[in-house]
């Protein structure tokens, strides 16, 4: 509906957890450093990249963020302040409406990078976010406990998970997450 009226980049973003001030500032000054703005599919505050043998995704370390200013990534989650380029819709990607809790953003990125588009975060702003919420020192390969109380959103991520891995072909992502 939004490129119906004219919006050259639609934001994505979470009903219960808007932007903080200045994010569509930074974001729109992210776009202005890309080199090909036409196969942009998307920008965003915090991007990872997706292991389509595992069907995992894996985080960037501090080190890799750093003094990166433009950082091509995989996903980027939809509470994320992801701001999608009016050109990948026009070329067909969009949600499944059926995945409407969990990994709907997932889908849509493949979707995207299947058409040829990328996606891109300002790696120093993501770390300058970690370092303010206390999330710097990032180790990859932590497990972290899941909450009895959150299984249903578990349940919800799973399945659309598997349907996404299925989708795409990702097979051998799709045994391992069955066995995980």
């Amino acid at each position: 509906m939004c490129v119906a009226d004219g919006a050259d980049w639609v934001y994505w973003g979470d009903d219960d957890d808007p932007p903080h001030l200045q994010t569509f500032e930074k974001l729109f000054s992210l776009i202005d450093e890309i080199d090909d703005v036409s196969k942009t599919a998307q920008v965003g505050l915090v991007g990872t990249l997706f292991n389509n043998m595992k069907g995992e995704f894996r985080r960037f370390t501090d080190s890799e963020l750093k003094g990166k200013k433009i950082l091509e990534v995989d996903s980027i989650a939809g509470n994320q302040s992801k701001i999608v380029n009016k050109m990948v819709i026009q070329s067909g990607a969009m949600p499944c409406e059926n995945l409407f809790f969990g990994f709907e953003e997932l889908d849509f990125d493949l979707k995207a990078k299947e058409l040829g588009f990328k996606s891109y975060i300002n790696g120093t702003l993501n770390f300058e976010l970690r370092k303010k919420y206390k999330k710097d020192n990032f180790k990859a390969g932590i497990i972290r406990k899941r909450k009895i109380e959150n299984l249903w959103r578990q349940y919800y991520s799973t399945r659309n998970l598997l349907f996404i891995l299925q989708r795409n072909r990702f097979y051998s992502a799709l045994n391992y997450q069955i066995l995980k």
